[in-house]
């Protein structure tokens, strides 16, 4: 009771429809910015191939072929993606809003990516994780969405918490579910940085 049943621009999508979520953190400085501890390991994921246009910076494409991921390495920025960023609404994080996602500006910025398959997990990488354990705090720039599916519109991999319980311990099931449910998606395959745990 209360969920609405349609997306909503202010809180983040549609929890009926959308199991799971993501959470994304930038800073154009995460030296400056984080504590020493965490500063060094902040970078995990970089923006997606069609979105990077400074020409200092590099990304990965993923490809799939006999069930299993390969990697495009070292895919520099073009100038000719600039113009994608107009397309980079909300609308690609299945909110109703033609608000930008990120803003232009955070083109050349590092990015750190958490999703989780359950929305207990999402709460946890939000509150728990990145801002008590890690002090993600201050100068960050963060959004957390509904469905991690739309992370295709967005960046090339992501780190995985898999409840609200403890902090990781994703599956290599959910490693499979995020590249298929964002290729389907968005026709991009993200790939899951520590999907490692087996099976139970």
């Amino acid at each position: 009771e209360g969920i609405p049943n349609v997306a909503s621009p202010t809180i983040g999508g549609d929890l009926l429809a959308d199991e799971g979520g993501f959470c994304i953190w930038y800073y154009s400085n995460p030296v400056v910015a984080l504590p020493d501890d965490q500063s060094g390991n902040f970078q995990n994921t970089e923006l997606a191939h069609f979105l990077l246009y400074e020409p200092t910076k590099s990304t990965n494409k993923y490809e799939k072929l006999y069930d299993s991921l390969y990697t495009i390495n070292n895919i520099v920025g073009q100038p000719v993606n600039k113009p994608n960023w107009e397309k980079l609404t909300r609308r690609k994080v299945g909110q109703n809003s033609d608000s930008p996602v990120f803003p232009i500006e955070s083109h050349n910025y590092t990015f750190h990516c958490h999703f989780s398959p359950t929305n207990f997990g999402v709460a946890r990488i939000f509150s728990q994780q990145h801002m008590l354990e890690r002090l993600y705090t201050g100068s960050a720039h963060q959004h957390c969405f509904c469905g991690y599916k739309y992370l295709g519109n967005l960046v090339d991999r992501c780190d995985c918490t898999r409840s609200g319980e403890q902090s990781n311990q994703c599956l290599t099931e959910h490693k499979k579910l995020l590249y298929d449910e964002t290729y389907a998606e968005t026709g991009e395959y993200v790939s899951c940085n520590n999907c490692n745990n087996p099976s139970p």
